[in-house]
């Protein structure tokens, strides 16, 4: 947009929004690509746009007509490929936002799939032809379709090689070489060349004339030699690949396309040599100094073996002086070499290794002998650890110890190479190499190439046959006459073996003779031996290995002597010492003396040099300078003053800045002035004492301070002090306050006993700061100490009968406001007629066990009562119903008591027996056709008389006749999974089957006056009692109740703790949340069939162990109660006493912090804390305090939180 203005004016958007994607930017230019969403229709967009300037604004309205997006497009096409042949072609479509194609119909060639960038790609695997349809979709759901055809003929198959695989570059004027490439490529496949510099990694290739094989150069021209076509890059490799006919239809390959056919020629241009350099030439005896190798023009990607020893460059013999260091790093040594510390190295690693461990080597000669021959070898490391090589003769050397004749070895070792070298049998041609060799090889009896089997008597070297170039020294005389031999003595000697077909003479050399290293002996030829190979030395060989050889000169220089000279400063004698040379260890001199002088006494404290001292005759090396050594003198009287534990409130210090004499060490008689007096907390200065106890006196009056002279008795002052004594003061507003003497600063007194205060509880004594309960440890700082004590007001709470009689519970304790008290029970009053129904205070009425709050007064309960309503009359009684079924005679007479009147005789049987029986016996009177029944007293069964109305006098007078008795069979059966019923001689028995409990009706046929009558006999059958076992608490506020099962058919227990039901279950076991005591009567009762009820039985309380009641938590370091904690302990207090505990158990802990000591003493008071508190709640209660400082913790220690927890006294009941 345009738009003008004053200043810096600037555009915005007044009204109206801009279309999805486009953006308005700082410079008033429009930006961004328009989105539209479905349905895809021409949308409008008014804007208005204002200009604003410094001093006015302007307004102009656009329209954004955004249009939807075109269809896409797809072009049908009809594509031709081989099996075999990677396929890479497009597809042509349009879209005006990202399109992506897929398969619809049909099917694509096997092997070829659509990529993500909408390309046909993969590799055909089956001939024929293949339709398929093709769909564009754009980025908004809009599709066409094209339909495609493919037409996949048969496999192709595609050579390509080239004359020459390796080529040197060949600079200007130069002859050239040229390799042609040919390949089986049609005409229109692809023919690409790529070439790789040397310096890059990975697959960084890059792409060189890539063009159909019709006009490729590759194919018409070759590759040529010539450098001035490969100035861009150094040594490399030219790969030239064919591909299909479509892989450049796109793009053109790269090194990762799959290609038919791929051949490689290798240019490389001569490199300068490898070289070994040195850095350093001249060497101190006994002074290790670095060499300074540095390596220059080696194939970093190989790995090298590296020897560096000292040689006589006359023999090439090894000669030594002193001791060659390397660092390790991560090389490894090689054969015959056995330290990084020696006087030659050889080891082995990857090129970096090597050049670490040669740059970090030292020499550190042993004698200065002059000039002497270093030589460093470094070669190529061969895969294997059999390969030696030697640096005086650049050959690499084979020790093979499978035994072969000594043909059969020569054989074998001219099918070996190595690095482009083809072995022979080691020809040995000068005592360097003979002494490398015994000292590489230490094995027995070795074949090297020496032989006079061709002229015998003739020694010469023969290890190499006519098949290839001969080593220059074949032929040679290698006998006794030779430039160089290492004949045994007496050897050769031809000495004649018979073996067993034919004799055998001693034709064929061997070394290391019978162990003897280096030395040479003949030996019969068909005798198999180890055998070594060498390897170099054959004309024309070329060979590939890498190496380099520096045979140079070192100086290891005589050794410089340098002077010991000694500087007595002022001492009364000077010590003397030879010349030295470095590295040699020498005792300095021993102390010496000086005079007084002055009236200063000097002692000798060392000898200095280097701004270092030394103690006499202590052990020095020699470095590599001249050295002076100066007497070290020390001023006898350094004036020191001792505080003993004051301090200066000054700038002054323990020493004294008026000695200038030398290190605060004053002259003898000087006179100085003291420092002033020193201060020390609880401490009084008295005066300054000198090393004879004498107080020090003022030598001058007339001079401020004290002024005194310095001598061997006079020079350090110590201070005296007199302790300040504090008092300490108890302030109570109660009963008469303890008394304690003044103490010093840090001495400790326990703090008081507790003062008594009507209507008041204690709280303990507080200094302002802290509280401390009696018994307590108080340290004495450095104030006076006033203790004052701290009252909380409590208040009682008494309880009354009211209308009632008797003595209510009394509630000794007082408690303070707010405190939550428990309300006690009615035990101990009663009122005749009434029942206890709750207390009340005037205002409000509490239950037993309910919480009362104390407020700010004393309070009276006073118990409230119910009157207690008339018992109901019970209903009449049912008339007896007569049976219909027949009895069953019973022969036996039995006299049945009936009630007259009344239709059932309600019979009690007595419980806690197996067998229930309903029994009478009778006895005649003047009539013996009449008798009189009554209960039979054994049987425990009575008739309960006064339930029906009857009373238990009129018994005895129910008289009826004597008439046969019988029970209704049906009556029997129906019973008999129930009861077991028999008439017998002494009654009617009723026996429980498998332990029934609840009620059945027994009727009984009788014959009275002639008329048969039926009673219903109502037979209570209660449960066995369950077998108490016990009940104890586990917590304060948990216990567990439990007892054996019934015998008997139950439906559960019912449980009551002091008359209370607690728990009805069905289970043996009751957890209690309270905490039960002694005084708790605990009652399991059987609940049977029918609501029959067992006898109830108490279970005794029993206690194995202390019963936890509470754990109080104390802040660090502190031992004194709060009031919330002591309202705890007042509410754990009362449950206690009620329930009857006689014993208490109070164990301090602390966490782990400090001492063990201390946490002992902390645990002990915060134990006597509580237990002083409780025994003022429970007088008659023993109360035991323990302490255990950390032990027993019951957090981590390593937490703040779990600090707080171990912080503890717990609490517990017996």
């Amino acid at each position: 947009m345009s738009y003008l203005g004053v200043g810096n004016p600037t555009l915005e958007i007044s009204a109206g929004s801009l279309p999805p994607g486009i953006s308005l930017n700082g410079s008033g230019q429009f930006t961004g690509t328009p989105t539209t969403t479905a349905p895809l229709v021409t949308r409008i967009y008014p804007v208005t746009l204002r200009v604003i300037d410094g001093a006015d604004s302007a307004t102009v309205s656009i329209v954004f007509e955004i249009l939807p997006p075109p269809l896409p497009e797809i072009t049908p096409e009809t594509y031709t490929a081989n099996v075999g042949l990677p396929m890479n072609k497009s597809i042509s479509f349009y879209s005006s936002t990202a399109g992506t194609i897929t398969l619809v119909e049909g099917s694509l060639p096997p092997g070829v799939s659509i990529s993500g960038s909408n390309r046909l790609i993969g590799t055909p695997t089956s001939a024929g032809t293949y339709t398929a349809k093709l769909r564009v979709t754009d980025s908004y759901s809009q599709t066409v379709n094209g339909d495609f055809v493919f037409e996949i003929g048969s496999p192709i198959s595609v050579s390509i090689s080239a004359s020459l695989s390796s080529m040197m570059l060949t600079a200007y004027g130069e002859t050239s070489t040229n390799s042609t490439i040919s390949t089986s490529a049609p005409d229109a496949f692809i023919i690409c060349g790529f070439y790789k510099d040397a310096d890059l990694s990975g697959s960084n290739y890059q792409i060189y004339d890539c063009t159909q094989k019709q006009y490729s150069s590759w194919v018409s021209n070759g590759v040529t030699s010539e450098e001035y076509y490969y100035t861009d890059f150094e040594n490399t490799s030219l790969i030239i690949r064919a591909y299909g006919p479509d892989a450049t239809n796109e793009e053109y390959p790269d090194i990762d396309t799959p290609f038919l056919a791929t051949v490689t020629v290798s240019l490389t241009r001569n490199p300068p040599p490898p070289a070994i350099t040195i850095s350093t030439t001249n060497f101190q005896p006994r002074t290790a100094t670095n060499v300074g190798v540095g390596l220059s023009n080696f194939d970093t990607s190989l790995s090298y073996q590296a020897t560096v020893k000292f040689v006589n460059v006359t023999t090439n013999a090894e000669v030594t002086n002193g001791t060659l260091i390397a660092t390790k790093g991560g090389t490894s040594l090689i054969p015959g070499y056995s330290s990084y510390s020696a006087a030659k190295l050889g080891f082995k690693g990857t090129y970096s290794q090597i050049a670490a461990a040669l740059a970090s080597m030292t020499w550190n000669p042993e004698f200065g002998t002059g000039n002497i021959t270093v030589r460093i070898g470094i070669a190529s490391m061969p895969g294997t650890t059999e390969f030696y090589y030697d640096a005086n003769s650049g050959h690499y050397y084979k020790y093979v110890s499978t035994a072969l004749p000594w043909v059969g070895a020569r054989t074998a070792a001219e099918a070996t190479t190595l690095f482009g070298l083809r072995g022979y049998l080691a020809e040995v041609n000068s005592a360097a190499e003979n002494f490398f060799i015994g000292k590489e090889t230490s094995a027995t009896n070795v074949w090297i190439g020496a032989s006079d089997r061709a002229v015998e008597g003739t020694w010469i070297w023969d290890g190499a046959t006519t098949a290839y170039p001969k080593p220059t020294g074949s032929g040679s005389n290698s006998g006794r006459s030779a430039a160089f031999h290492s004949w045994a003595n007496g050897e050769p000697n031809d000495w004649p073996w018979h073996a067993p077909s034919k004799p055998e003479r001693e034709d064929c050399a061997v070394t290391n003779w019978q162990g003897k290293i280096g030395m040479w002996n003949d030996w019969p030829c068909l005798i198999a031996q180890p055998y070594l190979i060498e390897f170099g030395g054959r004309p024309g060989e070329t060979s590939t290995a890498t190496g380099a050889t520096l045979t140079t000169t070192v100086n290891a220089m005589p050794p410089v002597q340098y002077t010991i000279t000694y500087d007595p400063a002022g001492g009364s004698e000077t010590p003397t010492a030879p010349s030295k040379i470095t590295g040699v260890k020498f005792a300095l001199a021993g102390a010496i003396s000086r005079a007084v002088s002055g009236g200063i006494t000097y002692q000798f404290a060392g000898w200095k040099t280097g701004g270092n001292l030394y103690k006499a005759g202590e052990t020095f090396t020699v470095g590599s300078a001249n050295l002076t050594f100066t007497a070290e003198w020390v001023q006898l009287y350094e004036v020191t003053y001792l505080v003993n534990g004051g301090s200066f409130s000054n700038s002054e210090t323990v020493n004294d800045a008026e000695c200038t004499a030398g290190a605060n060490r004053c002259t003898n008689g000087q006179t100085i002035k003291l420092n002033t007096s020193p201060t020390r907390a609880g401490y009084t200065f008295v005066d300054w004492k000198n090393q004879s106890g004498a107080s020090v006196v003022d030598s001058n009056n007339a001079v401020a301070g004290i002024q005194t002279a310095i001598s061997s008795t006079n020079y350090i002052f110590s201070a005296t002090w007199t302790p300040i004594t504090y008092t300490i003061t108890y302030t109570s507003s109660g009963s008469s306050a303890p008394t304690q003497s003044a103490l010093e600063q840090g001495e400790a007194f326990i703090v008081g006993t507790a003062g008594t205060r009507a209507g008041f509880e204690f709280n303990g004594w507080s200094d302002g700061d802290s509280i401390y309960l009696p018994d307590s440890e108080f340290i004495v700082g450095s104030s006076n100490i006033t203790l004052t004590a701290q009252w909380t007001a409590v208040f009682a709470i008494a309880y009354s009968p009211g209308l009632g009689s008797g003595t209510p519970s009394t509630d000794t304790s007082s408690y303070p406001g707010g405190y939550a008290a428990v309300v006690s029970t009615d035990a101990g009053i009663s009122r005749s007629g009434f029942t206890f129904s709750d207390w009340s205070d005037g205002t409000t009425t509490y239950q037993a066990g309910d919480i009362y709050t104390i407020g700010t007064s004393n309070v009276t309960l006073t118990a409230q009562w119910a009157a207690v309503p008339p018992a109901p009359t019970p209903p009449p009684a049912p008339a007896p119903t007569p049976k219909t079924e027949e009895p069953v005679t019973n022969q036996a007479e039995i006299a049945l008591a009936l009630k007259a009147a009344l239709d059932a005789l309600q019979v009690d049987v007595a419980k806690n027996q197996k067998i229930y029986q309903e029994m009478f016996t009778s006895f005649t009177t003047g009539d013996s056709s009449i008798s009189t029944l009554i209960p039979h007293k054994k049987s425990g069964a009575i008739i309960n008389a006064k339930t029906e109305g009857i009373l238990s006098s009129q018994s005895a007078n129910i008289t009826i006749p004597v008439k046969k008795v019988s029970l209704s069979s049906k009556a029997q059966d129906e019973l008999k999974d129930r009861v077991r019923i028999r008439v017998t001689s002494d009654g009617i028995s009723v026996t429980p089957v498998s332990g029934f409990t609840g009620v059945v009706i027994v009727p009984v046929a009788a014959t009275v006056d002639g008329v048969e009558t039926v009673v219903l006999n109502k037979v209570v059958i209660n449960p066995v009692p369950p077998k108490a076992q016990s009940f104890a608490p586990t917590d304060i506020n948990k216990s567990s109740i439990t007892w054996a099962p019934s015998s008997s058919q139950t439906t559960g227990y019912l449980v009551t703790l002091n008359g209370k039901e607690i728990c009805q279950t069905t289970a043996t076991t009751c957890p209690v949340a309270a905490l039960i005591g002694p005084k708790s009567v605990v009652t399991i009762t059987a609940l049977g069939n029918d609501q029959t009820v067992s006898t109830p039985v108490v279970i005794p309380y029993v206690a194995s162990k202390p019963i936890p009641a509470l754990k109080v938590n104390f802040a660090v370091g502190s031992s004194i109660l709060s009031t919330p904690q002591k309202n705890e302990i007042r509410s754990v207090a009362r449950v206690i006493a009620t329930q009857g505990f006689t014993k208490l158990v109070v164990s301090g802990f602390t966490d782990s912090n400090g001492s063990l000591a201390l946490n002992k003493k902390l645990s002990e008071a915060r134990a006597k804390s509580v237990a002083a508190f409780m025994r003022t709640l429970l007088p008659t209660i023993q109360i035991k305090a323990s302490a255990f400082g950390p032990t027993n913790p019951i957090a981590s220690n390593k937490s703040k939180s779990g600090q707080a927890q171990n912080r503890r006294t717990q609490i517990s009941a017996w």
